[in-house]
């Protein structure tokens, strides 16, 4: 189609040398700049940067104004994408449970059990607590129970901060209290603590 004659291995030769070319390489940015999702496979977005701003210090007038505003859209993606990505624990559990289903809350809550062994210091416990507790009733004190010896000061803790937030919430059923040696009560189903 470019009009090039020769053999298979000639003509990848020459296409390999055309590709490598600047005039290529600076098309190729200039387009990926521009939201052509062709050149995605072909210039790295690092590259593409690169290719640009080699466009601004040598280019024309009208291809620096152009690269500039490639540079600037891409520059503007990049601070969309890293925006939108969340950068703490508790914006993580924000956006696990953003649609509001009670598995977000007890994915939260079993992660954060067995990543730090402990429930104290749990994001959002506010929502998660009442929401573990009304879809999963008794899932709390069996966790309590899986706490290390050496953790016994947090079972209270967590007890404490989760009946406080049960009953804020007037749909769920309080939870089972442990007592001081640690037995449960009950069949492990959500029990009144009066």
């Amino acid at each position: 189609m470019a009009k090039y004659a020769g053999t298979g291995s000639a003509l990848r030769g020459a296409a390999s040398r055309i590709h490598k070319s600047r005039k290529v390489q600076s098309l190729l940015a200039l387009a990926r700049s521009n939201d052509a999702g062709v050149t995605e496979d072909v210039i790295s977005r690092e590259a593409c940067k690169r290719e640009l701003s080699r466009m601004i210090r040598h280019g024309d007038a009208n291809q620096k104004i152009r690269c500039i505003e490639g540079l600037e859209k891409m520059r503007a993606e990049e601070r969309a994408t890293k925006d939108d990505f969340p950068t703490t624990v508790g914006d993580l559990a924000a956006a696990i449970m953003k649609d509001g289903r009670p598995d977000g809350a007890l994915m939260v809550m079993v992660a954060m059990f067995q990543a730090a062994k402990t429930l104290c210091g749990m994001p959002l416990p506010e929502k998660i607590y009442p929401t573990v507790n009304r879809h999963f009733p008794g899932l709390l004190v069996q966790l309590m129970h899986l706490l290390p010896e050496n953790h016994a000061h947090h079972r209270a803790s967590i007890l404490t901060d989760a009946e406080k937030f049960i009953k804020a919430d007037a749909m769920a059923t309080p939870i089972v209290e442990a007592e001081a040696n640690g037995d449960q009560h009950g069949n492990g189903a959500a029990q009144s603590a009066s």
